[in-house]
Order: structure tokens, then C-alpha cells, then sequence
């Protein structure tokens, strides 16, 4: 897992009466999960849209792998560094502990994705290494969904680079 930290106004604190106080967020977030979701055919015309099933959390070791990123935020807003600039904590939404069940329901009541599924065209699986549908003439995907396994950084430069690639191989043709 990765830990995202986000430094501004925090929308969250208006719940407990302050929406103006400044702070930090971190967010640990799940960068390779072993999670995997499907997409079918619904129906047989090209306007019929896809059945799409992240499955989100459905293998325990993610929601694991979650949990441990929350314990290690938590540690680590009690280190001496840390002391100076993390004076409070928002309390988990209705819980009334600290316990591993509650974490457990609140990842799976507010895990939320970053937005870039990947595999589901995978390069060597779906399309070729230019990005051409296998078995399909005409058509190519250029999206993340063509990287076999999710990447740990932002997508948008590789997948601009990737574009311009194609497009290159499309225009050269």
C-alpha cells in the first residue's frame, strides 16, 4: 500500500463545527490490490453497455493491507516529528473504538478507488504491442486498461506518451 498526504482545508472538520481549520489528510491507499473484477458482454449490440463488477475488496489480504496502513498513520502521527503538527485526530464516523472489526467495517463502507483500473485489455492478453484488439480488425485500446498490472505512480504521462505513440503508428501507416 501507499500513504497519500493531503495538506489544506479539511471539508471533514465541518461535521464537529469547524469547517475553516487547516490540516492534513492521509489516506493509506491500496496500490497493487490482488482484488480482481470482470467485464462482460451484456447483450450482443454495440450499444448494449458492458456489465462491469470491480469486485472491490473482495480478497481479505487487501482489506489487510488497508488495516495496516491505517495502524502505520497512526503510528506515525505519534512520533516526535510529527508532535508539532498533529495535534488531533477526526474520530472514526459512529465507531466507539480503536478495534480492528471497526476499521474493517469502515474500509468497506468508505474504500473508494483512485480511478485507473488497468488489465482488462492487457497487452499480450486482449491487444498486441500496438495496442491492437487480437482477432479484431480496425480497432485498438488506448487506455490504462491495456498495462497488465497497475502502475504505482500517476498515470497521466504515461498514458499521453503512450497516445502519442499510437498515434504516430496510426499516421505512419
Amino acid at each position: 500500500s501507499g500513504i497519500n498526504a493531503e495538506y489544506g482545508s479539511s471539508g471533514i472538520n465541518a461535521e464537529y463545527g469547524d469547517s475553516n481549520t487547516e490540516g492534513f489528510t492521509f489516506i493509506p491507499t491500496l496500490l497493487h490490490p490482488e482484488s480482481e473484477g470482470e467485464v462482460r458482454l451484456r447483450g450482443v449490440g454495440i450499444h448494449d453497455p458492458p456489465l462491469v463488477d470491480p469486485q472491490y475488496l473482495s480478497s481479505p489480504r487487501d482489506v489487510k493491507t488497508l488495516l495496516s496502513g491505517i495502524r502505520y498513520v497512526q503510528e506515525l502521527v505519534r512520533t516526535k516529528a510529527m508532535s508539532g503538527v498533529a495535534s488531533e485526530s477526526v474520530p472514526l464516523p459512529g465507531a466507539k473504538g480503536d478495534s480492528d472489526e471497526e476499521w474493517i467495517q469502515a474500509i468497506k463502507q468508505f474504500a473508494f478507488t483512485a480511478g485507473h483500473p488497468s488489465g482488462t485489455c492487457a497487452m499480450g492478453k486482449v491487444v498486441n504491442e500496438d495496442l491492437k484488439v487480437l482477432g479484431v480488425e480496425g480497432l485498438r485500446v488506448v487506455d490504462g486498461s491495456v498495462f497488465p498490472n497497475t502502475i504505482s505512480g500517476d498515470y497521466t504521462g504515461v498514458l499521453v506518451a503512450m497516445a502519442d505513440k499510437v498515434a504516430h503508428k496510426i499516421r505512419n501507416v
